[in-house]
């Protein structure tokens, strides 16, 4: 991992060793990861820290969410990429750095980045009609590429979910299919939802019986949260009933709804996000309004809490068009600022902005060292390895 870069514990990094080794692991797991890669170049016993199972499970546990930055190009899924940039937030301010992890993922063509769960990638790795995907960790180059996967009739990929089953300790990526019905076939829409499951390192897929149409598209991609997988369901399709969110458990395979109340006006622009230990639908409205439901509880009993916001920001030429990415920390909320078309050459960068609406403050941060126009991507950089 290139990511080295001096700081302030690099005196704490040299002394470290000398203490006892149980107090030197739960100390150093506690670091950012930039320092944990200086602190295991130091000596082959600190380098073994990146192999051993326990200090990798703690720092798991206390390892801070990141951003992860990939360039956006005009041809996504053609064009591959190689490097990654890890957000470097410094003291919190205005500015923001970007270092780059460049990208060897062996004889895989790196497309871009379908999911994320502790610390691993689940990337798209060709164009094609079986849909191949494999697991990265950028911090470790480990990778492991899944069988194919190709569905008996038309279909496009909707959604890839990736989750951990904190009961076998195995990881699983979860595919949902829209497949066009053909004519005569019965059911009212012009296309049905399918889905498959793997658990990674096994053969085969195995297919899921999907029970609602969910939601789809850039915005609507399935959130990990208490052992589950996440998606809207689509209340067009499903107007009567509360349920509003679909469920997977990543354990047991078996899918369940998430009933409450929530009357949503602009169902184009709902999006489902982890809110701390939580889930949140958050509804954008015009173009300074949020809405903030927070889902609380656990299966079978879940109650809300909503909030309504005004975003404090005025539309400018590098604030055209505002894309909701996710909650941060502290109650804010990450944006991307995508710039209007233009021939100036100054208005053709991306950017991220952080808004608290609680604080009716919103500031763009500028970064350094990353492609003009890119896109964000919520990543927790550790050491877990498809191996252990």
């Amino acid at each position: 991992m290139e990511i080295n870069g001096a700081d302030n514990t690099d005196n704490l990094l040299i002394a470290l060793p000398r203490l006892p080794w149980e107090i030197v692991c739960d100390i150093v797991s506690r670091f950012p990861i930039e320092a944990i890669v200086r602190f295991t170049s130091l000596s082959k016993a600190c380098y073994s820290l990146k192999k051993d199972a326990a200090f990798i499970k703690l720092q798991l546990t206390r390892a801070k969410r990141r951003i992860i930055i990939e360039k956006r190009t005009a041809n996504p899924m053609e064009e591959p990429l190689h490097g990654l940039y890890l957000l470097d937030e410094g003291e919190g301010g205005d500015s923001w750095k970007g270092r780059e992890i460049p990208i060897r993922s062996g004889d895989e063509c790196y497309l871009g980045t379908a999911a994320s769960c502790n610390g691993l990638l689940c990337v798209h790795s060709e164009n094609t009609e079986a849909v191949p995907l494999f697991i990265y960790n950028p911090l470790t180059r480990e990778s492991v590429t899944l069988p194919l996967s190709n569905p008996k009739a038309e279909f496009c990929i909707i959604t890839t979910g990736f989750g951990f089953d904190s009961e076998t300790g195995k990881y699983k990526v979860v595919k949902l299919f829209k497949i066009d019905r053909k004519s005569g076939d019965s059911g009212g829409l012009p296309f049905r939802i399918e889905g498959e499951i793997i658990t990674v390192g096994e053969k085969s897929w195995r297919r899921l019986g999907v029970p609602y149409i969910v939601l789809f598209g850039m915005r609507s991609s399935p959130v990990f949260s208490g052992g589950a997988l996440h998606w809207i369901i689509d209340k067009t399709v499903h107007p009567s009933g509360l349920e509003k969110l679909l469920a997977l458990d990543i354990s047991t395979e078996r899918f369940r709804s998430i009933d409450f109340s929530m009357t949503v006006r602009f169902p184009d622009n709902l999006h489902l996000v982890n809110y701390g230990d939580s889930l949140a639908l958050i509804e954008r409205g015009d173009w300074d309004k949020l809405r903030v439901c927070k889902i609380l509880g656990t299966k079978g009993c879940y109650k809300t809490h909503k909030s309504s916001y005004e975003i404090p920001v005025v539309r400018t030429p590098v604030i055209w068009n505002l894309s909701f990415r996710g909650f941060w920390s502290n109650d804010n909320f990450v944006f991307q600022c995508m710039p209007k078309n233009s021939s100036e050459e100054t208005n053709k960068n991306d950017h991220l902005a952080l808004c608290c609406p609680k604080k009716k403050e919103f500031r763009i941060v500028e970064i350094f060292g990353v492609p003009n126009l890119f896109r964000a991507i919520f990543f927790v950089p550790t050491f877990v390895s498809l191996s252990a």
